[in-house]
């Protein structure tokens, strides 16, 4: 493999400007061995900053995100704690444009199953009502 920037700067000069273009470009067969097709994966610690980034694009000027589950797992490793801290993440200008910030509009229909579960957080136990033989003992 190409070092990051090597890469990264190879890929850059083919002016894509989305991630389906990405995928589109290294199904067709014309991505050198050198560039990995998910670069995402073999930069991870080396520079990745995003498809965004790596594309040289805005993506989220074009409206393209990354995938689901790789969004998830770039914001997990965040070890964020709540909606609050998320918030907070997304005007801080670090993230990267392919992570939306609105992540329950963008992925609604293609694995969203709640912000907890967007931050590694555990479920939460849901509290079973109390039964009705309580309450008429001890009402509230």
């Amino acid at each position: 493999m190409l070092p990051f920037k090597k890469a990264r700067a190879f890929v850059r000069k083919l002016k894509l400007s989305s991630y389906k273009e990405w995928t589109a470009y290294y199904s067709s067969g014309k991505r050198p061995n050198d560039i990995p097709s998910s670069p995402n994966i073999i930069y991870a610690d080396k520079g990745w900053a995003g498809w965004g980034d790596w594309l040289g694009a805005d993506l989220r000027r074009v409206g393209n995100w990354g995938g689901f589950e790789e969004a998830r797992a770039f914001v997990r490793k965040l070890k964020l704690n709540n909606q609050k801290e998320w918030a907070a993440y997304c005007r801080s200008g670090k993230k990267p444009n392919d992570i939306p910030s609105t992540p329950e509009r963008v992925y609604a229909r293609a694995g969203w199953a709640g912000l907890d579960d967007w931050l590694g957080k555990p479920p939460r136990e849901k509290v079973a009502p109390p039964e009705p033989a309580l309450e008429a003992v001890h009402p509230a």
